[in-house]
């Protein structure tokens, strides 16, 4: 429906669940049917002056709005969400002091995330593909952005951050860590089905080679007894889970080590919307 969602007031108590979907709201929604002019069809979601302790929001998608999410005096915990192909995907501002986790933001107009004169946490998401930035500071925020994959915003990842965000760190005379000091890496995240992740398991090694690529079939035999079309192919047509990583992706086990980020299986966090402790089992199946 165009129009904005805003949450705002005293608790409830109750859960509106959207089919498969977890979109979990402790306080009332009100519904504004004003149209953004511009070509967004609707606001957004807006959290305003929300109690912390009762604002959650989780496996949820958002699309085509002005702003996908804004936050204002208040810090709701948003996790497990794909924010994608808004003007803005998230805009914290005002005291808007929200806590991302284990989200996807890609493919968003003026940039994956704002801030103003807001003091927001992210952590184990990936931001890809913004048309312009991944994450724009106003110089102001204190913003925690850390243990996070940027990777192809078109304008470049940061704009008016903390200058050393995005800079790997040195470890030595010779070696760098691709990961900067708050341990947020620029790699492609190589999504499972991706065109990243075909190229990954053509440079497979472990992988048999392809029958129809064997010069001496004869000399294939020696290693293999049986020459079944290659695991390469079947890798490559598999179906896979939208946003998924690849086993080639640099984003397993490589969110925030803490333990209130641990995996479901309980490892160590993967970035994006199947990693950390919301990520129940069913969902991901």
């Amino acid at each position: 429906l165009p129009g904005q969602y805003v949450q705002e007031g005293t608790p409830l108590c109750s859960i509106i669940d959207m089919s498969s979907l977890l979109f979990k709201l402790y306080v009332p929604l009100q519904y504004n049917s004003e149209i953004r002019p511009g070509g967004n069809s609707w606001y957004g979601i807006v959290f305003k002056k929300a109690p912390d302790q009762y604002t959650e929001m989780a496996f949820t998608d958002i699309s085509g709005a002005y702003f996908g999410i804004t936050a204002m005096e208040c810090g709701p915990l948003i996790h497990n969400c794909i924010i994608e192909q808004n003007n803005i995907g998230i805009n914290c501002l005002e005291k808007g002091n929200c806590r991302v986790n284990n989200c996807i933001i890609a493919d968003n107009f003026t940039t994956g995330i704002k801030t103003s004169s807001a003091n927001p946490v992210f952590n184990n998401n990936i931001i890809v593909f913004n048309r312009n930035n991944g994450l724009w500071c106003d110089g102001v925020s204190r913003i925690t952005f850390q243990y996070n994959c940027m990777w192809e915003n078109s304008d470049g990842d940061f704009m008016e951050c903390d200058p050393e965000l995005g800079v790997p760190v040195s470890l030595g005379k010779k070696k760098t860590d691709s990961a900067d000091f708050a341990h947020n890496i620029r790699k492609n995240p190589v999504f499972a089905g991706s065109e990243s992740d075909s190229i990954a398991v053509e440079k497979d090694l472990s992988l048999p080679t392809e029958k129809s690529r064997m010069a001496d079939t004869a000399i294939g035999k020696i290693l293999y007894s049986a020459l079944p079309d290659s695991m390469a192919v079947k890798k490559r047509i598999g179906r896979h889970l939208r946003y998924s990583l690849s086993e080639y992706s640099p984003c397993i086990n490589t969110g925030n080590p803490a333990r209130e980020f641990t995996d479901a299986n309980g490892t160590r966090n993967d970035m994006g919307i199947y990693g950390g402790p919301g990520a129940i089992e069913k969902n991901v199946k």
